[in-house]
């Protein structure tokens, strides 16, 4: 990476490996003001008096902010999308308003969120019992939690049968998972052992079998191996996968190769990218066949906004103010018309409902989720015509070590799917339906990130990842020293963060976006307690809880730099 800084020692410039160079402009208050991509397009903001931003232009595509008196975020109005919020006296989000549907929220005298609403009419509360235990009851279905003293989950219980028992090792690590079901039939069990490194060894699974994990030194798995197939993987010395195998020769199986740090063949598949880095074609080539393409159109900001299929169908993507993936819409071969579409609702960074309609159609189809953190717990499938439901199906959703969904377990306590790992060969997925937040739109797959795209066949991101920490690596938090590291390189690099939701990153995604979550968070509170407000809000720093999956990383010290310190007063 090359850096250039100007006079006052903010960086201009920055080269990546590729040769892509991204430039920045600051004001005379050190604020950022433009930011210009590979591409040469440039976004740039306006700012008030308090430094907030009240525009974004993205190649004249605007978008205009509004605050209320306290400074916070009142309305957003993009080229796609209108945002507003109503707020109680603390700053807590009653009522989020994205094109008309509204998302409410009810809280205690404690600030716990005890109902949420969401836009189709799907309604979950929570209560808080004595000792460590919650209650969700997710549209009309009642799950019950336990939790250690450390807050670790150690049993849930949903509905009246249906019952899930999760242990731990000394160091907090998931060792096993016991789905049962009335008369302690067993539905699912899942136990997992550690190398003494911390990396995971094996995994083991009633509807799979056991897997034993190879790993590198560098911590990379370089071989799956079970009872009847095996995966295989080899790196360079860059980190760059350079070969892949499993079960079934899949289309992209064998070997890859790179342009620098851009993928361009991985099998029978190829990749061409623009000169952001941006995944722009991918080919699979078909034995006496015309290969089959997909092309992928992008924004100003790294977001993707239309997908071809190899069919010659389109599909256009929209966006909130806040970059949040709002729709994304079939188009007729007019490339005008829409004939399909399907909307996504928001709970603050968590994809919490989809709806489904077709144009003419006055049946729709909503899927909405409960989470539990990160980790989605219920989904809820309903049928709808002119908005009234006449059908519904209820599934509780079982998540792995990392949180992935895995199966859905539905009212009669059998299990409705078991979502598919890699290399298994019997798995299956839930009648071809998205899948707690995975949607299917050709080889596209969208996460509960805002708008990352990614590629089922590589499993690389399409769209650009965060920040790397001190050795060029993308990847997992997992050690306090990697958490503080990336937030000091971002901060050496000029990364834009920390101090209003218009600075951050493009499209939410990896660490950058984390990063700039919590620096709000930090600074907002610092800001507070600065000002000595008998209500402070934001978190201090001492109350972030970091994860890398599912396991808790405790003892992180709190960096040393500018983005989460409260603003100095104006003279």
């Amino acid at each position: 990476m090359d850096y250039t800084y100007d006079a006052a020692g903010r960086t201009n410039a920055e080269t990546d490996y590729d040769g892509c160079t991204l430039r920045y402009s600051h004001d005379s208050c050190g604020q950022l003001v433009s930011r210009t991509n590979g591409l040469g397009q440039t976004v740039r903001y306006e700012r008030d008096l308090a430094g907030r931003v009240t525009a974004k232009d993205a190649v004249g595509s605007v978008t205009r902010f509004a605050y209320d008196i306290h400074g916070r975020l009142a309305s957003a109005t993009g080229p796609d999308s209108e945002l507003s919020y109503v707020r109680d006296s603390s700053g807590r989000v009653l009522r989020e308003v994205c094109d008309g549907r509204e998302l409410v929220n009810t809280y205690d005298e404690t600030g716990r969120r005890t109902r949420r609403g969401t836009p189709s009419g799907a309604v979950s509360t929570w209560s808080f019992p004595a000792g460590r235990t919650a209650e969700l009851t997710a549209s009309g279905h009642r799950l019950g939690f336990q939790f250690d003293e450390t807050g670790r989950e150690t049993a849930r219980r949903i509905g009246d049968a249906l019952t899930v028992d999760l242990a731990y090792d000394p160091a907090g690590r998931l060792t096993d998972q016991l789905v049962r079901t009335t008369g302690d039939r067993v539905l699912q069990r899942r136990t997992y052992t550690y190398r003494p490194d911390g990396h995971l060894a094996s995994a083991e699974e009633l509807t799979g079998g056991r897997k034993r994990l190879e790993v590198s030194g560098a911590g990379r798995v370089t071989g799956v191996t079970a009872e009847n197939w095996s995966e295989r993987y080899a790196y360079d010395e860059a980190g760059n996968q350079t070969s892949a195998s499993w079960p079934g020769a899949g289309d992209a199986s064998g070997p890859r190769e790179y342009t620098g740090t851009r993928i361009t063949r991985a099998g029978r598949v190829r990749y061409e990218h623009d000169a952001q880095g941006r995944v722009i074609l991918r080919q699979k080539a078909r034995l006496s066949r015309k290969p089959e393409t997909w092309h992928y159109d992008w924004d100003a900001e790294d977001r993707l906004v239309l997908v071809t299929t190899p069919d010659g169908t389109r599909w256009r993507y929209l966006y909130d103010a806040l970059g949040r993936r709002s729709a994304k819409q079939r188009l007729a071969e007019d490339e005008a018309t829409v004939v399909e579409e399907v909307t996504f609702t928001w709970d603050g960074d968590t994809l919490c409902e989809q709806t489904t309609s077709t144009t003419g159609s006055p049946d729709s189809v909503a899927l909405t989720w409960d989470h539990d953190g990160v980790k989605p717990v219920t989904q809820v499938e309903r049928r709808l015509v002119d908005q009234a439901e006449v059908d519904s199906r209820f599934f509780a959703i079982i998540t792995d070590l990392i949180g992935t969904p895995r199966e859905l377990v539905d009212d009669s306590n059998s299990l409705a799917a078991h979502l598919r790992a890699n290399g298994d060969p019997g798995a299956h997925t839930y009648n071809g339906s998205d899948y707690a937040g995975v949607e299917a739109s050709g080889p596209i797959w969208m996460t509960n990130v805002m708008a990352a795209v990614g590629d089922r066949d590589t499993t690389l991101s399409i769209t650009l990842d965060g920040m790397p920490n001190s050795r060029g690596e993308y990847g997992n938090w997992n050690t306090p020293e990697t958490i503080v590291d990336a937030f000091q390189t971002a901060v050496r690099n000029g990364q834009p963060f920390g101090t209003a939701p218009q600075n951050w990153p493009s499209d939410g995604l990896g660490t950058a976006w984390e990063m700039s979550v919590v620096a709000r968070n930090v600074r907002m509170y610092e800001s507070s307690l600065m000002f000595d407000d008998d209500e402070p809000i934001g978190r201090p720093w001492e109350e972030i809880r970091w994860y890398s999956g599912n396991e808790e990383i405790k003892e992180v010290p709190k960096p040393d730099i500018p983005e989460i310190q409260p603003p100095k007063p104006r003279k």
